[in-house]
């Protein structure tokens, strides 16, 4: 065989197996490309399956103020009459009282009709229901005795003379107060008088023990009363 007709086989050859690994190469490349397309499809079909799967994101509106807790409640401090109640200090044995007045002479005029109104804090006789302590009335006939009320809030005890000291009389009033029933008036009488403290509050004055003692009786009905009176410290 001629060396040109060895050579023709030779490189008939070489194409043949260029081409079958082109061929091969060609396949290959083609399979890759599919697979690889095969996975990104795969990954966006993943992903969209999750964003349908997680819930709304919900941006909050920074103008509006969270709701979530309930408004505070406002406690009660005032009287549901519409006057705040006072303070009432304890009264022993070291309460400072200070003198306010001693030994002031009241005269009640007599009354057949209405009541008379006495006011211990300045003191004086004739005064408005509203501010005074006691109420006195005289039914002036029928055997009936002139006598005294008290007036809201307002406490008392009778006492054996005007000897005794505020202190005593607070003590007095604690254990042993006048009831609600009117009291009769009678000279030598002795009374410890303790004022109202809501109503020395709601005036804007002192809170007051009082000593009221029954000094004279008339005929006509005319009472005569003295009173000495302390400040009761709040």
């Amino acid at each position: 065989m001629s060396p040109k007709i060895t050579v023709r086989r030779t490189m008939s050859i070489i194409s043949v197996i260029a081409v079958i690994l082109f061929a091969f190469t060609a396949f290959f490349s083609w399979r890759a490309l599919g697979k690889a397309d095969d996975a990104l499809t795969q990954v966006n079909a993943l992903a969209s399956a999750r964003a349908a799967e997680a819930p709304p994101q919900v941006v909050a509106d920074p103008t509006v103020a969270a709701t979530t807790a309930d408004p505070p409640t406002a406690a009660a401090t005032e009287d549901p009459a519409g006057e705040p109640a006072a303070t009432v200090p304890s009264l022993n044995a070291q309460t400072q009282y200070k003198t306010r007045y001693t030994s002031q002479t009241l005269r009640i005029p007599p009354s057949c009709t209405s009541s008379v109104y006495i006011d211990l804090d300045e003191p004086r006789v004739q005064t408005e229901s509203n501010v005074a302590e006691l109420s006195y009335e005289n039914p002036c006939g029928g055997g009936t005795t002139a006598q005294f009320s008290l007036q809201s809030d307002v406490t008392a005890s009778a006492v054996p003379s005007e000897a005794v000291t505020p202190i005593e009389c607070a003590e007095q009033i604690r254990t042993s107060p006048l009831g609600k029933a009117n009291e009769p008036i009678r000279r030598g009488s002795v009374y410890c008088v303790k004022t109202s403290p809501n109503a020395a509050q709601t005036s804007g004055i002192t809170w007051k023990m009082v000593i009221l003692a029954v000094t004279a009786t008339a005929q006509d009905g005319t009472v005569t009363l003295k009173a000495s009176a302390w400040d009761i410290p709040q």
